[in-house]
C-alpha cells in the first residue's frame, strides 16, 4: 500500500515523456485525479501518523478511538465522487444550447467533413466561459477530431430572446496550421433553447 503512491507518480511521469500521451485531451484529466488522489493519501497518512502519535500515550483501550477505520466501501464512495467531478461538467456542457448549436452548425459544414474526416467526434471537456448580462454571450473552445485530421472549433455565441445566435465558428487546425470559418455572414444559425 506505502508503494502504490510512488507507482502511480512514476506511471504519470512516464507518460508525460511520451508527446502523443501527454497532447491528449484525456492527460491532463488523468494528472488532475492523479494530483487529487495523492492529496487525499497524504492527508490520510497524516491523520494516520497523528492519531499514532497519540495513541502512542495512551492505554491500548483508548487506542482503537484513534484509528481511522477506511474500507472498501469509503473507497468506492470517493472513487464515484471523483468520477462524477471529472465527467459532469462535461455533461452539462454538451446540453448547453450554444454547444449543440455550434457542433449541429460544424456538422452541416461539408467543408468541416472534408477536412477533418468523416466521423467527426467532440472530445472531453471543451473550454469556455459565459457572461451573463443582458445579452447572454459565450466564448468555447470544442476539441474535435475526424479520421484525418483534428482541431478546435472556436465558437462565439449570444442568447437574444430565448434563441442562441453564432456570432462565429471558426475551425482551428495544426499541422499545417489553418483556419476555416464555417459560418457565412448573411446566414447566421439560431436555435431556440
Amino acid at each position: 500500500m506505502k508503494k502504490v503512491p510512488a507507482i502511480v507518480m512514476a506511471i504519470v511521469v512516464v507518460l508525460s515523456c511520451i508527446p502523443w500521451v501527454s497532447r491528449q485531451r484525456s492527460f491532463s484529466l488523468l494528472v488532475g485525479v492523479t494530483v487529487i488522489a495523492l492529496a487525499g493519501f497524504m492527508v490520510y497518512r497524516f491523520i494516520l501518523w497523528v492519531s499514532s502519535l497519540r495513541t502512542s500515550r495512551q492505554s491500548r483501550t483508548e487506542q482503537s478511538k484513534w484509528q481511522l477505520p477506511i474500507s472498501r466501501k469509503h473507497l468506492w464512495v470517493l472513487g464515484i465522487f471523483l468520477a462524477l467531478i471529472a465527467t459532469v461538467p462535461h455533461f452539462i456542457t454538451t446540453l448547453s444550447g450554444d454547444y449543440q448549436l455550434a457542433v449541429a452548425t460544424a456538422q452541416q459544414s461539408p467543408e468541416f467533413i472534408r477536412t477533418l474526416g468523416a466521423p467527426v467526434r467532440e472530445g472531453w471537456f471543451s473550454e469556455g466561459k459565459t457572461t451573463f448580462a443582458q445579452p447572454i454571450r459565450s466564448e468555447s473552445l470544442i476539441h474535435v477530431s475526424g479520421t484525418k485530421r483534428e482541431g478546435e472549433l472556436r465558437v462565439k455565441a449570444i442568447k437574444e430572446n430565448g434563441q442562441w445566435k453564432l456570432l462565429s465558428l471558426v475551425l482551428e487546425l495544426e499541422h499545417p496550421v489553418e483556419r476555416i470559418d464555417l459560418l457565412t455572414t448573411g446566414n447566421p444559425k439560431t436555435i431556440a433553447k
